[in-house]
């Protein structure tokens, strides 16, 4: 099964109710962070390597801090 990511590369591409909904978690967790700005379900993140779950947050990470 093929999973299709869109990872946004600019903040122009987040929505802000995406980085509303994400900001309202209390300790947000990696898997909170992939749902909220990827459109992921938590079952679609389990099947990920860690690998790719690493480089998924760190590309995240990179745009929200630009």
């Amino acid at each position: 099964m093929k999973i299709e990511v869109n990872i946004p590369e600019s903040l122009d591409e987040i929505q802000l109710h995406q980085y509303q909904d994400y900001s309202n978690i209390k300790d947000p967790s990696i898997d909170d962070l992939l749902k909220s700005f990827l459109r992921l379900t938590q079952d679609q993140i389990d099947k990920f390597p860690a690998s790719y779950v690493t480089s998924l947050t760190a590309r995240i990470n990179e745009v929200l801090m630009s």
